[in-house]
C-alpha cells in the first residue's frame, strides 16, 4: 500500500503496521504532492514498488523508476491549467502514463496521456465527446481491456474504449454529479463509483 503527505510518499508492506518512506533525490524543496500512482507488473499482479508516479503544484509531474531513491521530472504537460489531480500507468506497459487535472479553467485541458514515461504528453480531452474544460479528478485504466478508460469529472463518468481518442457519457440514471473515484474490479466485470456527498 502506499499513500502521501505533502512532502513525500510512504509504502507499507505489511497492511499498513509500519511506514517506510520513499526517498525524495530529485525532489524539489518547493513540492506539494497532489496524488501518488503505482505502476503494476501486469494483470492480476502484485503493484511494483519501483515504479512511481507523484502529481505535484504548479502542474508538475514527477517519475521513479527505482522505487523512489531517484525521481525525474516528467515533460510539461501541454495546455496546462495547473492544479494536476491524479496519475494513473497502464496496468501492463508502465511507459503508458495518464495524468488528470482540476484546474478551474474551461480553456485547459485536464486529461493527458504519455506513451515514453512521460517524456511528452498529448491532451486527450479534445473535440472526441469530452466535455473539454471540465475538472477530471482521475481516470482509471481498465485492468482487462487496457484501451478502455473511465474519467471521474466534475459532471459524471466518461468512458473511451480507445485509450481517449473518443468519449462517451457512461452509466444511466447517474446524475451529472462531482465523481471522486471509480473502482474496476479486476475481471473488468463491475464500475464503481463515489460521487461528492
Amino acid at each position: 500500500l502506499f499513500t502521501f503527505n505533502n512532502k513525500g510518499v510512504y509504502r507499507t508492506t505489511d497492511y499498513a503496521a509500519n511506514w517506510t518512506a520513499l526517498g525524495t533525490t530529485g525532489l524539489p524543496a518547493d513540492l506539494f504532492i497532489r496524488g501518488v500512482g503505482v505502476a503494476k507488473t501486469g494483470v492480476g499482479t502484485p503493484n511494483s514498488s519501483n515504479v512511481v508516479g507523484i502529481v505535484a503544484n504548479s502542474g508538475r509531474v514527477f517519475l521513479t523508476s527505482d522505487g523512489g531513491a531517484n525521481w525525474a521530472q516528467a515533460g510539461a504537460l501541454p495546455n496546462n491549467g495547473l492544479s494536476t489531480s491524479s496519475i494513473a500507468f497502464d496496468p501492463v506497459d508502465r511507459n503508458i502514463v495518464y495524468v488528470t487535472s482540476v484546474a478551474p479553467d474551461s480553456t485547459r485541458s485536464h486529461i493527458w496521456r504519455s506513451t515514453n514515461f512521460g517524456q511528452t504528453w498529448a491532451a486527450i480531452d479534445i473535440n472526441n465527446g469530452f466535455p473539454f474544460g471540465i475538472p477530471v479528478n482521475m481516470v482509471t485504466v481498465d485492468p482487462v481491456v487496457r484501451t478502455t478508460l473511465y474519467a471521474a469529472t466534475h459532471l459524471g463518468v466518461y468512458r473511451s474504449l480507445d485509450s481517449g481518442s473518443n468519449w462517451e457519457r457512461l452509466g444511466a440514471f447517474l446524475p451529472l454529479v462531482n465523481v471522486m473515484d471509480i473502482t474496476v474490479s479486476q475481471d473488468g466485470n463491475q464500475v464503481r463509483a463515489a460521487t461528492y456527498g
